[in-house]
């Protein structure tokens, strides 16, 4: 084939396995695994320099998660927005069946105006653990809710963090247009609304949560301390005058016409960053060190420096070519995709990891087979999420954490089964989303 060099794209291809295989058995950042790997396959196969290596670095998005995450990082470690939790989860107490929705409603917020899902996951699930030991609610419930609605929050359009990355990810290896990124991962954001929505439902239903328990065994939390309301207003004004101006602009106000090209959910942040440092409403290094996600930020830049070089290798013209000689048929697609993206989730980092790998294959498989780009890549996103819950990955992790120590194998087993039973209903689901003209 023409300007396709197989064998970067096989030596990129066995590169991510061997990055993957060592990450798993000796626990090391896949980031700084295909570092080295993209300087060499780039290097000796394509002839790439160094700086243009470098140059992969995804400089803008990579800026973006650390102003989004500082920012509400001060919200977390001085402990504003687990007090609203708090106080949330109290005022459901005399409706303890409600209490799933209510967690699943928190995170989803609070992740929806920027926060970090794996951040707001962990103190949530705290919450959600003793939600669970107060009520006798089952603790698979508690726990999955509070970390699937902080996940699908994280999709939330202009300022969830997983919002930022996969639209960075689509127009930088995508090459797509901004606003033709930010349409379909508004579709993405519904189709990750629906999945959760459904995969809820069904935990809730079969652990039969709608039984309720007991309510009282309740304390009234605390009140907020002077730092913690300025806390909260900052963030409060930073994220309505972000969604505010883009609306009044929508209106055809001219002014804000002008301010809509300065005013993002990313400048705010910068704003309230200042304002909070300045203030000292938390200590500046424990918010740098400990609520920015660096190990995440890592494996994002040294997957996407690999699979730029993959890419630029051909990838797309490549995958095209073994999918038109494949005869699978294309109806399915949207299932294989679905199910191959949440087999390679279960064993590797989500975000960092699958979604650079798979942007670009359904970019190709697209553009051979006529089938929705919107639809492959959020079936790959339904498979790559609901299998993020599985005891590898953060959230599952967080689930087994929380347990008695007696009780980790069983969670263990129980959430890796869950999610794969979860991974085999949805994937059916995006079949059948694949036969609504919609996409």
């Amino acid at each position: 084939m023409e300007g396709v060099n197989v064998a970067v794209i096989v030596c990129c291809i066995i590169a991510i396995v061997i990055s993957l295989v060592i990450t798993f058995t000796r626990g090391a950042n896949v980031g700084y695994i295909a570092f080295p790997l993209a300087f060499l396959i780039g290097g000796i196969g394509m002839g790439t320099s160094a700086n243009a290596v470098i140059a992969y670095f995804p400089v803008s998005l990579f800026l973006q998660i650390v102003i989004m995450t500082i920012f509400f990082g001060y919200a977390i470690e001085n402990g504003s927005l687990q007090l609203i939790a708090n106080h949330v989860v109290y005022w459901f107490r005399k409706v303890p069946a409600l209490l799933p929705v209510a967690l699943f409603a928190i995170a989803f917020l609070i992740c929806a105006i920027g926060c970090a899902p794996q951040a707001i996951g962990a103190a949530l699930a705290a919450i959600a653990f003793g939600a669970h030991k107060k009520t006798g609610l089952n603790y698979y419930v508690c726990v999955a809710a509070a970390c699937w609605g902080g996940m699908t929050g994280g999709f939330c359009p202009g300022s969830g963090l997983f919002y930022t990355i996969i639209n960075g990810l689509l127009i930088r290896i995508g090459g797509l247009e901004p606003a033709a990124a930010a349409s379909m991962c508004t579709k993405i954001f519904w189709t990750q609304v629906i999945a959760q929505i459904i995969s809820l439902g069904i935990v809730y239903i079969y652990f039969k949560a709608y039984k309720g328990g007991t309510s009282s065994n309740f304390e009234k939390p605390e009140a907020m301390t002077k730092t913690q309301k300025t806390t909260t207003i900052i963030v409060m004004v930073c994220v309505l005058v972000s969604i505010l101006v883009p609306v009044l602009k929508a209106m055809g106000i001219p002014v804000f016409a002008t301010l809509n090209n300065y005013i993002t959910m990313v400048s705010m942040c910068t704003v309230g960053m200042a304002l909070c440092s300045i203030l000292h409403l938390a200590d500046d290094r424990k918010v740098i060190k400990e609520r920015v996600p660096w190990n995440m930020l890592i494996m994002i830049a040294g997957m996407t420096a690999l699979v730029s070089v993959m890419t630029s290798a051909g990838l797309t013209p490549w995958i095209a070519h073994i999918f038109d000689n494949s005869g699978i048929p294309t109806i399915i697609l949207p299932l294989l995709i679905c199910l191959l993206a949440g087999v390679v989730s279960i064993f590797s980092d989500a975000v960092s990891v699958v979604i650079p790998l798979f942007i670009p294959i359904c970019i190709a498989i697209s553009s051979v087979t006529g089938v929705s780009l919107t639809l492959l890549i959020a079936s790959a996103l339904v498979g790559t999420f609901t299998t993020g819950k599985s005891p590898l990955s953060t959230g599952g992790a967080m689930l087994v954490m929380f347990a008695p120590e007696e009780e980790h194998q069983h969670w263990f087993n129980f959430t890796l089964g869950y999610s794969l039973i979860l991974l085999v209903i949805l994937s059916v689901v995006t079949f059948l989303a694949g036969l609504i003209p919609i996409w």
